[in-house]
């Protein structure tokens, strides 16, 4: 199993445990509710997974892990 099938086979572990961490980060948790971690929690990893899944030349992979894109 690939990264990218891992993050999305268990999405919803991943962000139960991402809540749980975020609200252990005051004062940056405070203000925010579970639904709205969730949210972005879930959309992060669906950018990373899908991120993962492209498919990328060597070069684009490069810039890409340089920060050039």
């Amino acid at each position: 199993m690939n990264l990218a099938t891992f993050i999305v086979s268990h999405m919803d572990n991943i962000v139960d445990e991402f809540i749980s961490f975020a609200q252990t980060l005051e004062p940056a948790s405070l203000g925010h509710s579970n639904d709205e971690l969730r949210d972005h929690a879930r959309e992060i990893l669906r950018d990373i997974a899908n991120g993962l899944s492209a498919d990328e030349t060597l070069k684009q992979k490069r810039d890409m892990s340089m920060g050039q894109v």
